[in-house]
């Protein structure tokens, strides 16, 4: 498993690079919200694009950007929404059966979902960024382990939780210099431990 896992990490910067977007467009004003609701989930929402509903904010400030009902994730993999740098996809039947014997492995690893799938949300292109690569490549990682990564403009990506069995959640702090904090979470399916994102909450830097 360590040599599948190795090897799934020499195609990261592969994946990143082919993944690859800008997201310098984004307003100084933050991310703009995109939830899918229970309603959605319900009708079985199979769309490229989520449509906006209104703001959900905390004491602190922070909005939820995106997220799914947990309903969602009772569901097979196949079938569950995947946020993808803005867009709504779905993983084939096919990928998922290869992930279950072994290939794609960085599919199960949260911090490198996050790393590629908020990427429209921050206003740095990074996912070229070399320095990634040389990171991820250091592990495996013991269990309950804290993963970081940070890339050459600053921006550091924290795995805080990784529960692959009872809550079926991981948790990855995104921090943006001069921009603010993403806090992902993020869950698998009933038929493989693929991670999806589930939440993702945003909080303004200050001044």
């Amino acid at each position: 498993m360590n040599r599948r896992w190795l090897l799934g990490m020499m195609l990261v910067f592969t994946l990143i690079v082919a993944s690859a977007c800008s997201a310098g467009n984004n307003s100084d004003e933050g991310p703009k919200q995109s939830v899918l609701t229970s309603d959605q989930a319900k009708q079985g929402v199979n769309s490229n694009e989520v449509q906006p509903v209104m703001e959900s904010k905390t004491e602190l400030g922070s909005i939820t950007v995106f997220e799914l009902d947990p309903g969602w994730f009772e569901k097979k993999t196949s079938e569950i929404p995947v946020y993808s740098k803005g867009d709504i996809t779905y993983f084939e039947q096919a990928e998922v059966n290869s992930y279950n014997e072994g290939h794609s492995v960085t599919w199960g690893d949260p911090l490198v979902r996050t790393l590629i799938g908020i990427s429209n949300l921050i206003p740095y292109d990074y996912l070229q960024d070399k320095a990634i690569d040389e990171q991820l490549s250091k592990g495996p990682y013991k269990a309950g382990e804290e993963r970081k990564i940070t890339t050459s403009n600053g921006i550091v990506f924290i795995q805080k939780q990784r529960d692959p069995g009872k809550t079926k959640t991981s948790v990855v702090e995104v921090q943006v210099p001069q921009w603010g904090t993403y806090l992902v979470t993020l869950m698998n399916g009933q038929d493989s431990d693929i991670q999806i994102i589930h939440k993702i909450v945003f909080t303004k830097s200050e001044g």
